[in-house]
């Protein structure tokens, strides 16, 4: 029941416990700053650069989207307090590398991550217009996706509007049946990728926000967008 809450521009996680989710209630815990009122960036184990996307693993451990790092961190549950460290860092080799690219093991830009039921990691990689499946076994330092959507390969870098390419995407989430979801922002839509799609270059097979996957208008109706960020399933 608490809450963490990924903040941009001051470098850091906060958690609110529960009982402190009234009007003006105070965070208890903070992670990429020593304290509450540092402001600090770096890259490294305990520090943070333009935090985005965050999510819990089944077993209680928080991943964060380091945007500015061009990384994902891993904070295991028993290090889930002010100042605590990450153990395991995706998209460098260590934790004091920032280099991005567009392979297996590097990103460019990543904002939003999610997990399957089976607990893999799938990151939202918007600087190479791609989501990328990182495999249970994978998750350790340096670890390579998998799969990736949005391209044919994982050294490609095309932006398109079609039912198997991405422009920029952000969030992104599986409904119940284990279907995946992808806010496609570049091209002012949503896609869903199909189970049975989940492989690299598969398809979308529904767009919300266009009449068709080729389609490319933005509006402030019922069925259009304009600059969509996040999704997530009631």
């Amino acid at each position: 029941g608490n809450i963490w809450i990924s903040e941009w521009n001051n470098h850091r996680v906060l958690k609110f416990d529960t009982t402190n989710l009234v009007t003006g209630g105070a965070a208890t815990v903070v992670l990429g700053q020593t304290d509450f009122t540092s402001k600090t960036l770096g890259n490294t184990a305990t520090t943070l650069r333009e935090t985005a996307g965050i999510a819990f693993d089944s077993s209680g451990n928080l991943w964060v989207v380091d945007t500015g790092n061009q990384r994902i961190l891993k904070y295991p549950a028993a290090n889930l307090a002010t100042g605590g460290a990450a153990t395991v860092v995706l998209g460098q080799t260590d934790f004091t590398s920032k280099t991005l690219g567009n392979t297996a093991t590097t990103v460019d830009t990543p904002e939003y991550i999610t997990f399957d039921s089976s607990g893999n990691l799938w990151v939202a990689d918007k600087g190479n217009s791609r989501i990328l499946k990182f495999p249970v076994a994978n998750l350790a330092t340096g670890g390579a996706a998998t799969v990736v959507l949005g391209q044919t390969d994982f050294t490609s870098k095309t932006l398109g509007n079609t039912a198997t390419t991405l422009d920029g995407p952000r969030g992104l989430d599986f409904d119940s049946s284990g279907n995946l979801w992808v806010v496609d922002t570049g091209n002012q839509r949503i896609l869903k990728y199909p189970a049975a799609n989940l492989a690299t270059g598969g398809a979308a097979t529904v767009v919300l926000g266009q009449t068709d996957f080729t389609s490319k208008s933005s509006g402030t109706t019922a069925t259009k967008f304009l600059d969509l960020r996040s999704l997530e399933f009631d």
